[in-house]
């Protein structure tokens, strides 16, 4: 797996259980032309992460830049299935990144419409996530 797998340091090591809610965020794009914005909250794993950067990078090849906006920041702890009641919440599993309505997932410049498009449709199929395309004005 790539760095994307989870972040280098953490404050502490097991988190409480997170509650998806469906409050939807003002969006802004920070650095590119176009992005990939989250419909609804969902649960998304640094796999899902890796496969929709590598289908963006071989669609915009040498076309533009690209940023990824999330990380997988939120632990998922699990204890062995033959240990005892008690001592303590367990080791980390995985590690997810929480989408909420509104966050932005990944964004690109300097990308023609047409090749912005194809890609914007691969991707989806990557991500379990319904998603949609924003795009500046400025864009041709």
């Amino acid at each position: 797996m790539s760095n994307l797998s989870f972040p280098k340091t953490i404050k502490y090591n097991n988190n409480h259980m997170y509650k998806l809610k469906n409050i939807q965020k003002p969006y802004k794009l920070d650095y590119g032309d176009w992005g990939i914005v989250a419909n609804e909250s969902n649960i998304i794993t640094p796999n899902q992460i890796e496969s929709a950067r590598c289908c963006i990078s071989k669609n915009i090849k040498n076309y533009g830049k690209m940023w990824i906006k999330i990380l997988p920041n939120h632990i998922i702890s699990k204890k062995p299935k033959d240990s005892r009641m008690g001592a303590g919440k367990g080791k980390i599993f995985k590690w997810l990144f929480i989408l909420k309505p509104g966050d932005v997932i990944f964004e690109s410049t300097m990308v023609p419409l047409p090749i912005i498009i194809q890609t914007f449709k691969l991707v989806k199929k990557k991500l379990k996530v319904k998603t949609k395309l924003i795009i500046n004005k400025n864009v041709q």
